[in-house]
């Protein structure tokens, strides 16, 4: 159904690449950029099979992939000229991370002025907790859920899935496909800000 359109995604990890397997799933290419020392969960001791970590396996399947610096004019370059022919550009690096590095929507927007931006954090882009570090047990323990889950008598416990980030990533998908629609309707790129806490 999304066969033509192109996705980058400098998400890492869950919470920035789930929502391009789904959007894989459903034809679009997804371009994975990837720094040289690569995706966090390219970790194979984290949940390792055959010497390779399957979280890795399963958040990339589907998806081409790229090296870049983007903290190089050379990577840089080459970001805007994959943006220019790009419809969504997807990140999981905390506020502020993009505007620094010269990727953040104001700035996209120039290179292709109908890009769509999603950004997931753990607190989101504005308020008070918006510079505070965030994965999913952090995210599991201030949304509550910790709190009903587990030995009623005991400790908070986590969810044995990765809740808090696979809902962020499943929110981004509906973001971008939300912001698909409304280009169509209405012309122009968008930004959603997806807080995993949210």
């Amino acid at each position: 159904m999304l066969e033509g359109i192109t996705i980058l995604e400098l998400g890492g990890v869950i919470a920035g690449n789930f929502g391009g397997v789904i959007l894989a799933d459903l034809g679009a290419e997804i371009i994975k950029i990837e720094p040289h020392s690569g995706d966090t969960a390219r970790n194979a001791n984290i949940a390792p099979y055959r010497d390779h970590s399957t979280i890795h396996l399963f958040m990339n399947r589907g998806k081409k992939s790229i090296v870049l610096d983007l903290k190089t004019e050379e990577g840089l370059d080459i970001l805007y000229r994959l943006v220019a022919e790009a419809d969504v550009v997807v990140d999981n690096f905390r506020p502020g991370v993009l505007a620094r590095l010269g990727i953040d929507h104001d700035t996209l927007k120039t290179v292709n002025p109908q890009i769509i931006t999603v950004s997931v954090t753990g607190f989101g882009e504005t308020g008070p907790l918006k510079d505070k570090a965030a994965f999913d047990l952090v995210i599991q323990a201030y949304s509550g859920h910790m709190s009903i889950t587990g030995d009623p008598d005991g400790s908070p416990a986590r969810a044995g899935v990765p809740l808090a980030d696979m809902s962020g990533g499943v929110y981004a998908c509906i973001s971008i496909l939300a912001a698909l629609v409304g280009r169509e309707l209405h012309g122009g790129g968008r930004h959603a800000d997806v807080a995993m806490l949210d």
